[in-house]
């Protein structure tokens, strides 16, 4: 980019991608863990009883995957988005006055249908559009915002939970949403670079010789989901998702059983999202290098980061920072690197329809993984099992992710032999 040219308008829509994932997504699933303890305290009920309300979210997600998938396609973005940003905040203002646990279910169904585009649509396939050059790492910075949301608003919300109860907490968000992310959604957003008269960034000739593409290959949706590496990829998301979503929502529990305040609950989730920002840049620029390195790395500390909090936590806070920050890393496997296993097995050409597939695997695992949990802690009263299911799930993803990824080579030298798609 020379001295006086423009700034490309693909990092404007890059910016409003980051507000509807650090924003609207952030609150309502990386910040859910702060409110499950004082509303199972007013309310009298148990943690697996309000934890169901984000297990609804989840199926929720999964269920309206597929329909959401063809509105992006028949829409305008900015309306689709808009209609997604301002129901989460109906939601989450009308959650600040319920006292039946019932209500909260529905809401977590309303917010599901709308995550499915500040989280896991728009994102990626606005990404996808307006970035021709280093797709993971853009898409990483994205996804990044989940953390680094969560990091911005976990303290907040835990400080206003403290201060004035967890009722005005949700108001709070409900108001920040539609005062910021929603101009945001509206007046940023643009679906494709054609709308402006533009080319995406990094489709110059030079471009495309300095940077890895996928566009080499493209496997039709009705090829690839009768393939080995769909299916390796579905198991892959399905128990990473459920163990770092699960684990992640009661961390603030488990704080606070150990004897911490609530305010240092929500400091803890901060820590982890901290390593959620970190880790979605890392394995967005890892999976540009090389998808395996990025898989290994993610798997392996997020099993470190499990260790710590199960047998080192009781031992200083100190550790449970670390255990908190190196979990948090592997919160970025279920969105970064199953959208990275999708662009880079199957191509680009079919990437949203394919990627919708493999998020309504995730969004039932990330929901089931609220239920496992809380029924785990309500069996056993701690939080010990947990952790341990967790540490067998990374490992079966982990494993998973790899023959994934064989298999996709495996397909891809097929593809190029055969000389046409299958």
């Amino acid at each position: 980019m020379s001295k006086h040219q423009k700034p490309h308008y693909a990092f404007a829509v890059l910016i409003g991608c980051c507000a509807l994932v650090g924003m609207p997504a952030a609150m309502t699933i990386n910040c859910a863990g702060i409110f499950l303890k004082p509303i199972s305290a007013e309310l009298g009920i148990g943690f697996s009883k309000i934890a169901l309300s984000t297990t609804i979210m989840f199926v929720s997600m999964a269920v309206f995957m597929p329909l959401s998938g063809k509105l992006m396609g028949k829409y305008d973005v900015r309306l689709i988005a808009g209609i997604a940003v301002s129901l989460t905040a109906c939601c989450l203002l009308c959650m600040s006055t319920f006292y039946s646990p019932y209500l909260f279910y529905f809401t977590g169904a309303v917010i599901g249908f709308c995550n499915t585009f500040t989280l896991y649509l728009i994102g990626p396939a606005l990404i996808n559009n307006w970035f021709k050059a280093r797709p993971g790492f853009y898409l990483g910075i994205v996804m990044a915002f989940t953390g680094i949301g969560g990091m911005c608003f976990s303290p907040l919300g835990g400080y206003c939970i403290s201060t004035f109860g967890w009722r005005v907490a949700y108001r709070i968000f409900a108001m920040i949403i539609m005062l910021v992310a929603f101009p945001v959604a509206v007046f940023i957003l643009r679906g494709q670079p054609s709308d402006l008269n533009m080319i995406p960034y990094g489709s110059s000739a030079s471009a495309e010789k300095d940077h890895k593409t996928y566009i080499e290959f493209n496997i039709s949706p009705q090829r690839a989901v009768k393939t080995v590496p769909f299916l390796m990829i579905c198991i892959f998301t399905a128990v990473i998702s459920l163990a770092t979503a699960g684990i992640n929502q009661y961390i603030p529990s488990f704080v606070t059983s150990i004897g911490l305040s609530s305010t240092m609950a929500g400091s803890m989730v901060s820590i982890a999202n901290a390593g959620n920002m970190c880790g979605k840049a890392m394995l967005g620029t890892l999976n540009d290098k090389n998808p395996h390195h990025a898989l290994l790395t993610g798997s392996i500390l997020g099993f470190m980061g499990i260790i710590f909090l199960l047998t080192l936590s009781r031992r200083g806070i100190t550790f449970i920072i670390i255990g908190a920050f190196i979990f948090g890393i592997s919160l970025a496997l279920p969105v970064v690197q199953s959208a990275m296993f999708v662009r880079n097995i199957f191509g680009s050409k079919y990437y949203t329809q394919i990627y919708a597939y493999v998020m309504t695997i995730t969004s039932l695992g990330s929901g089931f993984g609220a239920a496992v949990f809380g029924y785990s802690i309500d069996l056993t009263g701690d939080f010990s099992a947990m952790f341990v299911i967790g540490l067998i799930m990374v490992v079966i993803a982990c494993i998973s992710g790899t023959i994934a990824l064989k298999t996709g080579k495996n397909l891809k030298l097929a593809w190029v032999k055969s000389g046409h798609e299958h």
